[in-house]
């Protein structure tokens, strides 16, 4: 059961990530109407997931917890690859000095 519950642990921690980088690029991008959007669905999954898991799994909440701060390592790590392999494709038509 530890590692069904790291698993969905690992998931939240995704969407988490995920959910971070759109509200970033809408701060960045000035676009408030989807900050606010954004900003109140991290957190209510956060406080969806958190209050659920202490109130009715308490035993699994280690579990829960490791696999929600691996999931935003493994998300960033696969972020990285992503936008890294994006520049990559971006840069290859272009030899101009």
């Amino acid at each position: 059961m530890n590692i069904l519950f790291f698993a969905i642990g690992i998931l939240i921690g995704i969407i988490q990530l995920l959910l971070t980088k759109k509200t970033v690029e809408c701060i960045t991008g000035k676009n408030n109407s989807r900050l606010l959007i954004f900003v109140f669905i991290k957190l209510a999954i956060y406080a969806c997931a958190v209050s659920v898991a202490y109130i009715l799994l308490r035993d699994f909440f280690m579990p829960l917890g490791i696999g929600f701060g691996a999931g935003m390592i493994i998300g960033a790590f696969v972020n990285f690859i992503v936008e890294t392999g994006k520049d990559k494709s971006n840069d290859k038509g272009d030899d101009t000095p």
